[in-house]
């Protein structure tokens, strides 16, 4: 059933009628009306109840009105500044669409299927999302849009619609962690910022060094993407266990692509966490060999080189070698016919791979691209961003935040190439082998 929205009557029309009763009766009858008043044991129907949230949210300075319309023993717990924020947060999901014009209740298996999509988004299960109580879901509906908005209520077990004190409190922390959260990024207060994110990365990063740089690198990325934080972004839903926000025009690549950006909070035992996650920040200088106390590159993934140059740049290799596999034939200005190998040069703990035309094979002269560079012991050399053998995890994560979160793995295009980084690590969390190469 879809219920129509109609505004109640001020509080204050009653309030003035009942004074002016008072006013008209003798003192008798005054004295016997105020020595009968007893505990207020009325209760407003579940439909009622979303009745008058929904009119709290559609008109929010009225809260104040409604909020008393809730009977006392149905809101235990809830002060009027935790409803006034609770209907500041479920308003803010409204702002965009205007004013709810009609709801209806989830049953059945639409029901069931939002419980199990709020448990996924969440990361909670049935047992920890129940300790909430029984949950009523509320559809709201606008007649300026298509969007949809979803609000809750609990019910006892006499199927008694109530407003849960714990579900609102909990709301409003996490609605105010949101506020929080991108207040101090629009302030570019990244000491603050750092702060706000510290205990949700407690679990998972005991550095304090890497968490400054993510929150340093978070800031950077908004002010590049969002021209306004505070007037770009949307709350689309939430719960005590999860919130969505959405930045409906967030620019990517240079400002030239505007797409739906979409961050999902959560909250656990009072630890909230959020999927913010800002790609890995790289340029090509990473796919650039150097010496560690040289600032000049010596090779660069991508350039051709021949194998006097290598030579003279690196050193003669350990050991060397090249594929059977012809990868293509060419004809020099002789007319004959020159092979394109992989070549392999091997140094103490670097491998370079080439892919190169011979031009005298029996004395290893040839010419052709660097692919790929592979450190895989203590060595003389580096890549750009001192990318190293052996660095720690620490260090690693100090200079590229989110890079676990991508499985160590860099992915860089420049010039319609594609180029690549991939880390591993040992047991005890040093960087053991570095793999860059171009696709």
């Amino acid at each position: 059933m879809t219920h129509n929205i109609r505004t109640p009557k001020s509080i204050f029309t009653l309030l003035i009628a009942i004074s002016m009763l008072l006013v008209l009766s003798s003192c008798s009858v005054f004295n016997s009306f105020t020595t009968s008043i007893e505990p207020d044991n009325s209760i407003v129907s579940e439909a009622e109840l979303v009745r008058l949230l929904v009119n709290s949210i559609n008109s929010p300075s009225s809260s104040s009105e409604l909020y008393f319309d809730i009977p006392e023993h149905q809101r235990s717990g809830v002060s009027y500044s935790d409803y006034a924020l609770y209907i500041e947060a479920l308003s803010s999901m409204s702002k965009r669409v205007g004013e709810v014009s009609s709801y209806r209740f989830l049953r059945g298996e639409e029901k069931t299927a939002f419980y199990q999509q709020l448990l996924a988004d969440s990361g909670l299960t049935s047992e920890q999302l129940r300790a909430y109580g029984d949950i009523d879901i509320i559809e709201l509906m606008y007649d300026d849009s298509e969007d949809i908005n979803y609000i809750f209520v609990n019910t006892d077990e006499d199927k008694r619609a109530y407003l849960s004190a714990d579900w609102i409190k909990q709301t409003n922390r996490l609605y105010s962690y949101i506020n929080l959260y991108y207040n101090e990024i629009s302030k570019r207060n990244i000491e603050g910022f750092e702060s706000s994110i510290e205990v949700g990365y407690s679990d998972e990063i005991s550095s304090h060094r890497v968490i400054s740089s993510r929150a340093e690198r978070i800031i950077d990325y908004y002010f590049v993407n969002v021209r306004d934080v505070l007037k770009a972004y949307d709350l689309v839903s939430i719960s005590p266990v999860c919130a969505k926000v959405s930045f409906p025009d967030f620019l990517v690549k240079d400002n030239d692509v505007s797409v739906d950006r979409l961050v999902v909070f959560t909250q656990r035992d009072e630890v909230i966490k959020n999927n913010d996650i800002v790609p890995v920040e790289t340029d090509i200088t990473q796919f650039i060999l150097f010496k560690p106390t040289v600032s000049s590159p010596l090779l660069r993934i991508g350039n051709n080189y021949t194998s006097n140059s290598v030579v003279n740049q690196i050193g003669r290799p350990m050991h060397k070698t090249y594929s059977d596999e012809v990868l293509d034939t060419r004809v020099n200005s002789n007319g004959e016919i020159e092979e394109k190998h992989k070549i392999i040069y091997n140094y103490h703990g670097l491998r370079l791979i080439f892919e190169g035309y011979f031009t005298d094979v029996d004395n290893w002269v040839w010419d052709g691209e660097l692919c790929a560079i592979k450190i895989t012991d203590e060595c003389d050399f580096v890549l750009g961003n001192g990318i190293r053998y052996g660095m720690s995890e620490e260090e690693l994560l100090t200079i590229y935040p989110f890079l676990e979160l991508y499985d160590y793995h860099i992915s860089y295009s420049s010039l319609n190439a594609n180029y690549t980084i991939d880390f591993t690590l040992d047991s005890d969390s040093h960087v053991e082998s570095i793999v860059a190469q171009i696709d």
